[in-house]
């Protein structure tokens, strides 16, 4: 019987020593420094979607890594950027690492795709309104300046829907002041949660 008790004992230790342990980050950048931040670059969609998942990635980020400093960049073509299929060149890179004094580059786009939309005719008093469905996929690069190389990609897509008063001729969504409205934030928080997986401690 005393066995018995023992070997549930250490059964049990061995359990929640395994349940509460950490598992580290696969991409660890928390022994610090600073980390530089370009604005995602966005296909197949107008308005404010590239500076409201930039804001995202940088916060979970910060919450990831307190310890380092989050640089913001600024937007692709502001940088003229030329590789990648992002027109972003490795050299780009190490010039801004040298002149920023970063060690860090995390960079991508967000890609609007399979986009299937219905526009809503009304009488003439009313505007006329679309509805869409789509696929949006983020991909996110890391450049390390000590290796001078990107080493690390990684994507992840979302499948969503959008309602919105202004269009063009491609049926486009425009993420403008609608995107500001919190069912948007959410959609965009969960695409980029998702992709940053590599970059958050689990437990």
């Amino acid at each position: 019987m005393k066995n018995i008790i023992v070997i549930l004992i250490i059964v049990l230790f061995l359990f929640s020593c395994s349940a509460s342990k950490v598992s580290p980050p696969k991409i660890d950048l928390r022994t610090g420094g600073r980390i530089g931040v370009i604005t995602f670059k966005v296909e197949n969609a107008r308005g404010v979607l590239d500076e409201i998942a930039t804001e995202i990635l940088v916060g979970h980020l910060k919450k990831y890594y307190e310890k380092s400093e989050i640089i913001l960049l600024g937007k692709p073509e502001d940088i003229m950027l030329k590789e990648f299929g992002l027109d972003v060149s490795i050299k780009t890179l190490e010039n801004l690492c040298r002149e920023q004094k970063l060690d860090n580059i995390i960079f991508g786009k967000i890609i609007v795709s399979n986009i299937r939309a219905n526009m809503k005719v009304k009488s003439l008093l009313q505007r006329s309104r679309i509805s869409a469905k789509f696929r949006m996929t983020a991909e996110l690069n890391l450049y390390i300046a000590l290796s001078g190389n990107v080493t690390w990609k990684g994507s992840s897509y979302k499948e969503g829907d959008a309602s919105y008063d202004h269009y063009s001729r491609d049926l486009n969504p425009d993420f403008y002041v609608s995107d500001k409205d919190e069912s948007y934030r959410k959609f965009v928080r969960k695409l980029i949660y998702s992709l940053t997986e590599d970059f958050r401690s689990s437990r």
